[in-house]
């Protein structure tokens, strides 16, 4: 993981992880670096599309443990796996992991029913309002979406009412442009609408949408962008609005 995303990581795991909380991660450097910065929580459980290398660690170090979990308590759940030997090693006839149909490891409405869902997702470029965008830059393809609107809806609608649905990204290119946008890109897909998008963690902290209006949100989105291009976006959002953002 780069600078960045440690940041990222620490940020989510020491504001936004609970004890007992049922973790997702989805794929790439952001989880494991979300992983690694877990130290002081207790009785998290795992439920996830994937699991890698750092799931390893947690459960030896106990701080995953299942014991919360409503579905396979006392079991770690994923339907594949990405990492190490070491991974697979753990994973050969353990009877504490279970690799299961994405059908179920994916089904929102099973994901609901775990304690204090924390599904970590990451996506490209975000607009100002908070539509999400995962898997294009403007109509160019860059990857599938995973399980995220799965487990982001698994979160939203979670049992107990206290799941978290959380969005990372990088506040910039490598080239330095922003990636809270005023308007996503001319053919990108929206991947996670502005209606499920909860929390959104940069380098920079941490913004929680839910209950906000649109001038509330490109507030809280501008606070967390990369300190260059504020005011690009402060005057991108008045022209959208007619309003300066405001909480």
């Amino acid at each position: 993981p780069s600078p960045e995303e440690l940041k990222i990581g620490k940020l989510i795991a020491e504001n936004l992880i609970d004890d007992g909380c049922t973790l997702q991660m989805g794929i790439g450097s952001v989880p494991t670096a979300v992983m690694t910065q877990i130290k002081n929580q207790r009785q998290l459980g795992m439920h996830s599309e994937m699991i890698s290398d750092p799931v390893v660690d947690l459960i030896e170090a106990g701080i995953i443990d299942n014991s919360q979990k409503s579905i396979y308590k006392g079991i770690t759940v994923s339907s594949f796996c990405v990492g190490t030997k070491k991974l697979f090693n753990y994973l050969n006839n353990n009877p504490e992991i279970v690799m299961l149909d994405v059908s179920f490891t994916n089904d929102p409405f099973i994901i609901a029913q775990n304690p204090k869902v924390v599904a970590i997702n990451s996506c490209l470029e975000l607009d100002l309002t908070g539509q999400a965008v995962s898997d294009s830059i403007g109509p160019r393809i860059y990857s599938g979406v995973g399980g995220q609107v799965d487990f982001i809806t698994g979160a939203n609608i979670s049992r107990d009412g206290l799941g978290k649905a959380i969005l990372t990204l990088q506040s910039q290119t490598k080239n330095g442009q922003s990636k809270i946008v005023p308007f996503v890109k001319e053919g990108a897909g929206v991947t996670t609408s502005r209606n499920h998008v909860q929390y959104i963690v940069t380098e920079y902290g941490i913004a929680n949408l839910r209950g906000k209006t649109l001038l509330q949100r490109a507030y809280s989105l501008i606070q967390i962008s990369h300190p260059n291009h504020r005011l690009v976006l402060e005057k991108a959002a008045f022209d959208r609005f007619k309003a300066m953002p405001c909480l």
